[in-house]
């Protein structure tokens, strides 16, 4: 953008905001959104201005590296990684923020899958009920979930696979799905079950 027309922008804000405040001043409410607009569109621009590096809008991961810049091989490995999962040849080992659960892949007793709405977007669930009364829950944002599902799949049952896709539609509205139960129980013998304990 030349030069000139930042300095036109950024007067025109200037000119604006002071308009909205003489409106203000002769009791027109108007002059509130007026002010608020172009003033805080004056702080943002001259913000801007100052510091052209600095970003509104930060594409990074938790772990801060930008998203942008990922690999197709850096994406793959991400998406295998094993986060709070370690497995060994007969189970895995989950560890959770308060605790850490070492289970067997037949001690699994049941998975349900379901969306949960948080307004703007969906997250996809799934809770572990293990034979020993004991349940953890992980979402679709917890690391490491792709390779648990895949290991669980490997381990359980192979139509496992994709299970969370069938239950993203439609969208924003709660859908409980078996993913697995060791004695093939439909949804309402598992809660009554669940509500039981």
């Amino acid at each position: 953008m030349p030069h000139w027309k930042v300095i036109g922008f950024y007067i025109f804000g200037i000119l604006a905001t002071i308009a909205g405040i003489y409106m203000i001043k002769k009791g027109q409410l108007i002059g509130w959104t007026t002010a608020g607009f172009f003033g805080l569109g004056t702080i943002l621009f001259t913000i801007k201005f100052f510091y052209p590096n600095f970003k509104w809008v930060n594409f990074t991961t938790l772990d801060g590296s930008d998203t942008k810049s990922l690999s197709k091989e850096e994406f793959m490995k991400r998406y295998g990684e094993d986060g709070i999962f370690n497995y060994t040849d007969t189970g895995f080992i989950c560890n959770l923020n308060t605790r850490t659960i070492e289970q067997k892949w037949s001690d699994i007793q049941t998975l349900l899958g379901y969306k949960k709405d948080l307004l703007t977007y969906d997250i996809i669930c799934l809770t572990v009920y293990l034979n020993n009364q004991t349940n953890f829950v992980i979402t679709e944002e917890t690391h490491g979930w792709f390779n648990f599902l895949q290991k669980v799949a490997e381990h359980l049952n192979e139509s496992l696979a994709n299970w969370e896709i069938e239950i993203m539609d439609p969208a924003f509205e709660a859908k409980t799905t078996i993913v697995f139960d060791s004695q093939n129980r439909n949804l309402e013998q598992i809660q009554q079950e669940q509500n039981s304990m």
